[in-house]
């Protein structure tokens, strides 16, 4: 007993070392990747997974976050995780609802949700979880497991992909590793330069002055597939919807600067109130967004990688 004792002392140092070196001076995954270590931004956590899992390509238009999964001779990776923040203002008890509206009814058929339930992060934060069995367009039948919790409006949502059948607990447990780090979402100083030209962007935002806000967008932006012609497309719509113009103030604040010359990578949120004194939901500024110098002039490349 004694000796059992001593052992599983020594196993938990030896994991609290590893998870402390992971941890201990966090960088995002797209500027410092670590095999079997996810590093978002904002909102600010991280998943664990299988070290021997790789890093997978994006499929065409509106990207996920990020894509691992496990190698397989001859056969696609499988299974597969995918790792997506983003803004939702649906229930999450509906989540299972919305991927299968929203984004699998475009990539298959034959959906049957086997159970959706409340649940908890390891901190106690509310979040959902769910399981999906469907059928890809001209493919597998597949399983999908859904994780998901929410902040303020923005989603953050595990899913991990299986053809392999019902998915086992191991599997479900990289899902639960995620973990929030709130001293990570402290405000941090931007640049005199950077804080004007977000401060820039606001303004004309506030104004509904189209084309001044798209002046702060380079010709070769990208964020998960939108271009500059798209967002322009959206802003035009953004400035006279009802949600929109109910909005008192936008200001950025960052939690993440890192500068690399002319690239700098700027993570955080816009927060501000609505004209009535109510709280505006907080927006991502992006997991990740990148600013380049045109000209002389910060512009949002988006994040391209």
């Amino acid at each position: 007993m004694k000796k059992l004792v001593i052992l599983s002392v020594v196993c938990m140092l030896i994991g609290y070392s590893v998870v402390h070196a992971q941890t201990g001076d966090l960088r995002p995954t797209f500027l410092s990747p670590v095999h079997g270590l996810f590093v978002n931004a904002w909102p600010a956590f991280t998943v664990t997974y299988p070290k021997d899992w790789l890093e997978q390509p994006n499929p065409p238009g509106p990207r996920p976050d990020f894509r691992v999964g496990a190698p397989r001779p001859n056969l696609p990776p499988s299974p597969m995780m995918t790792i997506a923040t983003f803004m939702n203002f649906t229930p999450l008890s509906d989540m299972a609802k919305w991927f299968i509206t929203n984004i699998y009814s475009l990539m298959g058929k034959d959906f049957n949700v086997l159970y959706a339930k409340s649940t908890k992060l390891k901190d106690g934060t509310p979040a959902q979880e769910a399981e999906i069995e469907w059928t890809l367009m001209n493919g597998p039948k597949l399983n999908t497991f859904l994780f998901g919790t929410t902040r303020t409006g923005t989603w953050s949502v595990v899913e991990i992909t299986d053809d392999k059948g019902r998915l086992g607990e191991d599997l479900k447990a990289i899902a639960y590793s995620m973990t929030f780090q709130p001293e990570r979402e402290k405000p941090v100083e931007l640049p005199p330069d950077v804080r004007a030209f977000f401060d820039s962007w606001s303004r004309d935002i506030m104004r509904g002055d189209t084309d001044a806000v798209m002046s702060h967008y380079s010709d070769r932006f990208d964020y998960d597939g939108w271009d500059k012609a798209l967002m322009d497309a959206f802003m035009r719509y953004d400035h006279t919807s009802p949600v929109r113009t109910a909005i008192e103030s936008l200001p950025t604040v960052a939690t993440f600067f890192e500068g690399h010359g002319d690239t700098v990578y700027v993570s955080g949120f816009w927060a501000g109130k609505h004209k009535d004194g109510s709280p505006n939901p907080t927006t991502p500024v992006g997991n990740l967004m990148q600013l380049i110098k045109e000209n002389g002039e910060w512009k949002f490349l988006g994040n391209k990688r």
